[in-house]
């Protein structure tokens, strides 16, 4: 956002600078093959449980993909911030999900390896 300011007696526009990214925590739950997740994506889980939750948030309204207009590729041919914001929503639902518990399936240790004939001759015989 630019701002006019005195500096030494003179105007001078300056610009502020600009709101720090995400933090690169964002994550998809896919329920279709999703070919716009590429080799820089990293799975990280899979669902056990809660499959109706997932279908019912898949069935909710989203934002209708609107590249097409002649409005938003003129406003995204001289850069308007706007049309980067509404290309971001995209297929995204108008009312924010919220998961408000999510879970870790812990997995069970492997199992124990039966000993090997040099560990059996220092077992003492049992009677």
């Amino acid at each position: 956002k630019a701002r006019l300011v005195s500096v030494r007696g003179k105007f001078e526009t300056v610009y502020d600078a600009p709101p720090p990214p995400p933090n690169g925590t964002a994550f998809a739950i896919t329920l279709r093959p999703a070919p716009e997740l590429d080799a820089t994506n990293v799975v990280v889980g899979r669902v056990v449980d809660g499959w109706d939750v997932l279908e019912a948030i898949s069935k909710l309204p989203t934002v209708k993909d609107n590249s097409s207009s002649p409005f938003f590729q003129v406003a995204k041919s001289i850069g308007d911030k706007r049309a980067t914001v509404a290309e971001q929503a995209f297929s995204k639902p108008f009312k924010k999900v919220v998961f408000q518990s999510a879970g870790v399936v812990a997995r069970a240790p492997p199992p124990t390896p039966p000993p090997t004939s040099d560990e059996s001759t220092d077992a003492e015989p049992v009677e």
